[in-house]
C-alpha cells in the first residue's frame, strides 16, 4: 500500500510533502597522511612499509608490502581501532583504494578481497569483488555492509560476527608470482549518503529504507504541511521537521520525540547547514 501510494506522490502531486533523509559519516578511516595509523600484515606479505607520498590522491600517503612467494595469499589488516561493535554501520559502505605496484598482470588470481573476522576462531564473513588492482594506477573498490553481499563462514551468524569485529583484513596478493601493492583511504562510512525517502499521508509520516525495502511509520500523526529532513540533532540520524497548524515542529530521528521549535506556523519548510557549522 505504501509504494502505491510513493507512486502517487511521484508522478501525480508537487513533492512538498515528501523528502530525502542524507545523514552518511565516516565512522572509521585510515588515509595514511602521517603514517601507517598501526596497520600491519597478515600471510606471507614482507617489507611493510609506509610511504609518505605517492597515496591517492598525490602526494598523500599510503602502506605497501611485497609477496614471499610462499603460496598464500597475504593481507593488510587493520588495528585495534578498528575492533568493536560494527552493527550500527550496518548497509554503510566499506571503501579502500589499491595499486598494483610490480608485478605480472598475466598472473592475476582469484580470492577473498575483505575478512571481517570475530573472535579470532575461524568465524568471519568474507567478500570477493573479482576486480584486479590495475598496475601503476589506483583501483577503488567498495562494498555496502549487508548481509547478501558477504558469505559467512563458521558458526556466528552476520549481526553476531559484526557486533564483535576483532579483526579487518583486505587482500594485498592479486598476482602469482612476485608481487607489490600498496592500499590508501580505508573507510566505513555509515550509509554512504544513501537516502530514505520520508513522506506524509493522512495517517501519519512515513520513511521508506532501501537497504530494508520496507516502510516504517514515523508518527501516526497527520501532517498536511511540508516537511524537510537533516540531522538537527547531531547524532547521525536524519531529523524531521513538519509545518503544523499550531507552530513548527522536529521529530529527533533517534528517539521519535516531537519538539516544538515555534508556536507561529512558517509559510514554509526547508532544512540546511546556513551557519556552516557542520
Amino acid at each position: 500500500m505504501r509504494c502505491f501510494k510513493m507512486i502517487l506522490f511521484l508522478v501525480v502531486l508537487s513533492l512538498t510533502n515528501l523528502s530525502f533523509s542524507n545523514a552518511a559519516s565516516i565512522v572509521l578511516e585510515s588515509t595514511f597522511d602521517n603514517d601507517a595509523e598501526g596497520w600491519g600484515i597478515r600471510g606471507d606479505g614482507t617489507d611493510f612499509t609506509y610511504h609518505a607520498s605517492g597515496g591517492n590522491p598525490y602526494p598523500g600517503g599510503f602502506i605497501a608490502a611485497k609477496d614471499q612467494g610462499t603460496g598464500e595469499t597475504w593481507y593488510f589488516i587493520a588495528p585495534d581501532t578498528w575492533a568493536g561493535d560494527w552493527t550500527s554501520s550496518i548497509g554503510g559502505i566499506l571503501s579502500y583504494d589499491l595499486k598494483l605496484i610490480f608485478g605480472d598482470t598475466n598472473n592475476y588470481y582469484s580470492d577473498v578481497d575483505v575478512i571481517i573476522e570475530t573472535e579470532n576462531t575461524g568465524n568471519y564473513a568474507q567478500w570477493s569483488s573479482g576486480i584486479d588492482p590495475r598496475l601503476g594506477t589506483w583501483t577503488h573498490y567498495e562494498v555496502r555492509i549487508s548481509e547478501s553481499n558477504f558469505e559467512i563462514v563458521g558458526n556466528r551468524t552476520w549481526n553476531e560476527i559484526l557486533s564483535n569485529v576483532t579483526n579487518l583484513l583486505i587482500r594485498g596478493e592479486h598476482i602469482l608470482g612476485p608481487d607489490t601493492e600498496g592500499i590508501d583511504n580505508i573507510r566505513v562510512v555509515d550509509s554512504l549518503g544513501l537516502a530514505e525517502v520520508i513522506g506524509t499521508w493522512s495517517e501519519g509520516i512515513w520513511y521508506w529504507d532501501f537497504v530494508a525495502s520496507a516502510w516504517t511509520r514515523m508518527t501516526s500523526s497527520a501532517h498536511d504541511g511540508d516537511i524537510a529532513s537533516g540531522d538537527f540533532s547531531d547524532d547521525g540520524k536524519a531529523d524531521v521537521a513538519s509545518k503544523r497548524n499550531n507552530g513548527l515542529w522536529y521529530q529527533d530521528g533517534d528517539t521519535l520525540a516531537w519538539t516544538k521549535i515555534d508556536s507561529v506556523p512558517p509559510d514554509s519548510v526547508t532544512a540546511g547547514d546556513v551557519t556552516g557549522d557542520g
